[in-house]
């Protein structure tokens, strides 16, 4: 997991709850964040549209 959050592999490749990439780690920012993506209609994707939310059990810790 990167000091964001997000699910990455060992080659900083970020990763869907079903550990698909979703971003290469080149496309990310020098902090390990997404850079500003916008769609056709001006706005702004966030990260939950693109990996979903992560599963957490009834204590809210993260279902690995």
């Amino acid at each position: 997991m990167s000091t964001r959050g997000y699910r990455i592999d060992r080659h900083g490749n970020m990763l869907d709850n079903k550990d698909r990439k979703k971003f290469d780690a080149t496309h990310m920012t020098p902090d390990g964040d997404l850079p500003k993506l916008f769609n056709y209609n001006g706005r702004r994707f966030d990260i939950v549209d693109t990996i979903g939310q992560l599963e957490k059990d009834s204590n809210g810790n993260i279902v690995p």
